[in-house]
């Protein structure tokens, strides 16, 4: 799930919701969880082939967005922080590797077999697998727990609706849940509800933490402490950013898009179609369908990221976005990252 996509004039309302999702799905449990994985001494990277073994078949939040950085005004974190430089007990998987793994999570039917390959990766030591086990958990956590506002599990939003939403009976809205539900059969946990929601929520924090301590460094991000000093968020996030951008893969990018306005002068949007570009799955989201379009019955007849920053987008902050996201490719491209972050407040200057 990706948690920083908003509305224009709805901010209050979203964030109230964010922030309940946010708790339910990060509890400060994550050393509780079993994922199942037993990590043996890392091999060497596979070929770019898929698992022989795996069914062929989101990227997350995930994008969410997964999902993607926390709100630094929101509790502190209970899970220690892995450092960006700590030796990695792992590998990462070749950028082929990445974008089949990607691809494939978009387009699957059933996640299921996916989580059962990815969790055989980890287990010999694949960063990557790991941090695609945790957005198969994120997602799924989100379809549970985002069934319409027909919702009986206590605390979730139920009466939560936008100008122009669809009724849950509406065949696009029900098209949606039925994906949902039916990419995660395989994946939910036994029990009820809130014990699957509780599960979920544990698996999703234990493989983001393997997936760090393997190597994967957007998970090593979003694990990296919040003060809660607004002043010092800018001094705070630097490093992270400047790591993502050496990183400069297309899913390092789309992590960015959580530093704008502290460490980097261009806006969430804009690195948003920087990824995209470079790369990054934006069509199909799954946190726009599970998210928006069942349980608040909006943006149903939007699938992609960059059609989504369109229409919420005025005409001239469209075109500004566009051409952000020009001016970042350049200066990737030009290996000028310094020019794509605020200055430094320490020195005073760029890095």
């Amino acid at each position: 799930m990706h948690p920083r996509w908003r509305l224009p004039g709805l901010m209050g309302l979203l964030v109230a919701a964010v922030l309940l999702w946010r708790w339910q799905a990060d509890p400060g449990e994550s050393a509780a969880a079993d994922t199942g994985i037993a990590v043996s001494e890392p091999g060497p990277p596979a070929e770019d082939s898929a698992d022989a073994g795996a069914a062929p078949a989101q990227a997350g939040d995930s994008a969410r967005p997964t999902a993607v950085r926390p709100n630094p005004a929101s509790a502190p974190r209970k899970e220690p922080a892995v450092a960006l430089d700590a030796p990695a007990l792992g590998y990462r998987a070749s950028a082929a590797q990445r974008a089949d793994d990607m691809a494939r999570l978009v387009a699957a039917d059933d996640l299921a077999p996916l989580l059962a390959e990815f969790k055989r990766r980890a287990a010999n030591g694949d960063a990557d697998a790991a941090a695609r086990m945790r957005d198969i958990y994120d997602e799924c956590m989100g379809v549970d727990l985002y069934q319409g506002p027909s919702s009986t599990t206590p605390g979730v939003p139920r009466t939560i609706s936008f100008p122009g939403s669809l009724p849950l009976e509406d065949p696009r809205r029900q098209a949606a849940l039925q994906i949902g539900n039916a990419r995660c059969a395989g994946v939910l946990p036994p029990g009820d509800r809130n014990a699957r929601i509780r599960q979920l929520g544990q698996n999703v924090a234990s493989s983001r933490r393997l997936a760090a301590d393997l190597g994967h460094l957007p998970s090593r991000v979003r694990l990296q402490p919040f003060g809660l000093d607004r002043a010092l968020w800018a001094r705070e996030q630097r490093p992270q950013a400047l790591a993502l951008l050496r990183d400069g893969s297309p899913e390092a990018l789309f992590e960015l898009t959580g530093f704008a306005g502290f460490a980097t002068p261009y806006s969430e949007h804009s690195w948003t179609l920087a990824a995209c570009a470079q790369g990054y799955p934006c069509e199909q989201s799954p946190f726009l369908r599970n998210f928006w379009c069942v349980q608040f019955g909006t943006l149903c007849d939007v699938s992609s990221f960059p059609e989504y920053i369109r229409q919420s987008s005025s005409a001239r902050d469209w075109r500004r976005y566009q051409a952000e996201r020009d001016q970042i490719l350049a200066l990737l491209r030009a290996g000028n990252l310094g020019a794509l972050l605020l200055p430094d407040p320490a020195i005073g200057g760029g890095g």
